[in-house]
């Protein structure tokens, strides 16, 4: 008798919290652009108030990515906080000392906004990248090809002025 009881309240627990869950759902949902033609996945992103930039989305990239250019403009505005150097192995195979800053405000599609993003600096002007030191954030979150959108789960959800993508 014991034992049906305890699978009963278990029952009853599982349906409670299942509930909760689907009652306070704050998924957003964000279109991503497709690139046919190299197979890749872009989304805007607006970083401390800049304009809007395009972000290749790569789970696979430990960390997300912003280009030089990028952290001038940052650093010119007092924006980006260091935090270390740390050895990257790079997609070529090759490793390099690769700085580490962290950013205050980070919206993705400018219906999600993290805050204290930490950002890999790559030299020069390279595609920059939506990697997993956001995305981890807004966990648990869905990367769909069909349609292509990306649904993340915790959200600030402020929404943010943008001035216009680049």
């Amino acid at each position: 008798m014991k034992h049906y009881v305890l699978i009963f309240v278990f029952g009853a627990l599982m349906i409670v919290c299942t509930r909760e869950a689907d009652a306070s759902d704050d998924t957003v949902i964000i279109a991503m652009i497709e690139e046919p033609a190299s197979n890749a996945y872009y989304v805007d992103v607006q970083v401390e108030g800049m304009e809007l930039m395009r972000f290749l989305v790569d789970t696979g990239s430990s960390y997300t990515v912003i280009n030089e250019e990028t952290l001038g403009i940052l650093k010119s505005r007092e924006r980006a906080h260091f935090l270390k150097h740390l050895t990257g192995t790079l997609a070529d195979g090759a490793r390099k000392l690769i700085p580490v800053y962290r950013l205050a405000q980070f919206s993705i599609g400018n219906k999600c906004t993290l805050d204290n993003v930490e950002v890999a600096v790559l030299p020069g002007k390279v595609r920059q990248i939506l990697g997993l030191s956001a995305l981890k954030q807004a966990a648990p979150f869905v990367f769909s090809t069909a349609p292509p959108s990306l649904a993340l789960k915790h959200c600030g959800n402020k929404q943010v002025s943008a001035v216009g993508a680049r």
